[in-house]
């Protein structure tokens, strides 16, 4: 069965100072303006791979990912920033 991303997951990265033990630069990412998030399909089945994307970010920091299940759990990851300004992040949805 299909769900619609929208109503499956709600993707917040924000440049917020992780814990250092779980950050991978230690350096929080600064506001741009410019972040962008994207995933590669609209709607993904149950135990289908996410590809999350996110632009303008600052070079060389932490962005915290969060994914918010359906039943209000908030899975966070931390992943750094390359030399584009982008992340990338790759989420399992539940089945």
């Amino acid at each position: 069965m299909l769900v619609t991303l929208l109503a499956l997951l709600v993707c917040v990265f924000q440049g917020v100072l992780a814990d250092n033990a779980s950050a991978l630069t230690g350096t929080p990412c600064l506001q741009t303006s410019l972040e962008t998030v994207a995933t590669d399909e609209p709607s993904y089945p149950a135990g289908a791979m996410v590809h999350i994307t996110g632009t303008g970010y600052a070079l060389g920091c932490d962005v915290v990912v969060q994914v918010t299940r359906p039943d209000s759990v908030v899975d966070s990851e931390t992943v750094s920033t390359v030399l584009a300004r982008d992340v990338a992040y790759e989420y399992v949805i539940a089945g």
